[in-house]
């Protein structure tokens, strides 16, 4: 789990590997490290690596409430939890937070916060973002922006001194987070997901995902030069939906790879 240290100014991103088997290249759970000290997201982040490194994770930034976003979130705070240090912080959507309180930490799935309270205080904190109010998070700016999908979901533009990304979460056609990517300065890159086969258009528009072909008319609305990196391929469909992101000539494609660090 190495990554930058934010005072450098550098933005260091990666997507971090779900797959227990196999190349790694499949992507079952969505967690991406932004340094040492802030995820985005909790879908394999309590499952990967080892617990001193997972102890450096101080904030976990959650796009939205489904399952491959959170699924690792109680493991990672079972894993992290100091009797002494400070507790974890967890940024998202009321929405997001109300499920964690009432699904996820409620005495059936997991203990619940107040179980967990230390000596020195709560294990874990809950901070409530609104979309579009910047937020400093370990040393990053964040701006939290509403995407379309089936349940309220942000996309995250993080930023240092230096650069900018943006991480979009589960969305389907989107308008919003275009307009804002479009004026920021020193934007280096986009991660997007692909999650269907174009033959599979009609149950990604029910389920609020993109296929290739809606990717690359997002893209398009994005006027500037810039890395577009894929991520969230459904593994079953995973060798398609490359070949069919590929063959559109896409201006700046990358096609996600887990464990890859990306420096800007």
């Amino acid at each position: 789990m190495s990554g930058m240290s934010v005072d450098s100014g550098n933005l260091r991103v990666r997507l971090l590997p779900s797959a227990v088997s196999g190349d790694g290249t499949m992507q079952y759970a969505t967690s991406y490290l932004v340094g040492d000290s802030v995820a985005i997201d909790a879908g394999s982040v309590g499952l990967h690596g080892g617990v001193e490194a997972q102890r450096r994770v101080r904030h976990v930034l959650l796009t939205h409430s489904h399952t491959d976003h959170i699924a690792s979130l109680p493991i990672l705070l079972e894993n992290t939890l100091s009797q002494d240090g400070p507790p974890l912080e967890v940024w998202a959507g009321k929405e997001t937070l109300a499920c964690l309180e009432g699904d996820v930490f409620n005495d059936r799935v997991w203990p619940r916060l107040e179980i967990l309270k230390r000596k020195v205080g709560p294990a874990m904190v809950m901070h409530e973002l609104e979309s579009e109010r910047e937020v400093d998070v370990g040393g990053l700016r964040v701006l939290p922006i509403r995407v379309d999908h089936t349940v309220p979901t942000l996309a995250f533009l993080v930023s240092t001194a230096r650069a900018s990304a943006v991480i979009a979460g589960d969305t389907g056609p989107t308008e919003r987070l275009w307009q804002i990517a479009e004026k920021v300065p020193g934007l280096a890159a986009v991660f997007l997901e692909a999650s269907f086969p174009d033959e599979l258009h009609e149950i990604a528009r029910r389920s609020m995902h993109l296929t290739p072909r809606s990717f690359a008319l997002e893209r398009a609305k994005l006027k500037r030069e810039l890395a577009f990196v894929a991520v969230h391929l459904k593994p079953r469909f995973r060798e398609q939906i490359v070949a069919e992101l590929q063959a559109l000539a896409i201006p700046g494609l990358e096609i996600g790879v887990p464990g890859k660090e990306y420096r800007w």
